[in-house]
């Protein structure tokens, strides 16, 4: 099984905080021609939240057949969080063709700083 999985922020439509918005994702998705499952979750939204969303996601996965190689270490966050920093691919080798994307204004709130895409069929 091989797809995107990603948190969606409930209140603003946007990936939890990347913030590249709900349909500029799904352009994504079809562009690399996989499967999307978003996770829907609260804004703000606790890591209680988060990891509780994130598990049910895993163990839809697991119920629909998928499988993993390994378990991680109880310590490790499986989503790389901790000191990564965001980005959003529109092109490569993966991509059946580029998502066309243009960069929007720059957006502070909730003590984050976001470059808004925006994707020129929606704006």
């Amino acid at each position: 099984m091989v797809g995107l999985l990603t948190t969606v922020n409930e209140v603003h439509s946007r990936v939890a905080m990347h913030a590249v918005r709900v349909e500029l994702l799904e352009v994504q998705a079809k562009a690399v021609g996989l499967p999307l499952w978003k996770v829907s979750i609260p804004s703000p939204c606790s890591n209680a939240e988060y990891e509780a969303a994130m598990l049910a996601a895993i163990e839809r996965a697991k119920a629909e057949g998928g499988k993993h190689r390994a378990d991680l270490p109880p310590n490790v966050d499986p989503c790389g969080e901790k000191g990564e920093f965001h980005t959003f691919a529109y092109d490569g080798p993966m991509f059946r063709h580029p998502v066309p994307v243009q960069l929007g204004e720059i957006v502070k709130r909730d003590g984050f700083v976001f470059a808004d895409l925006l994707h020129p069929i929606f704006d």
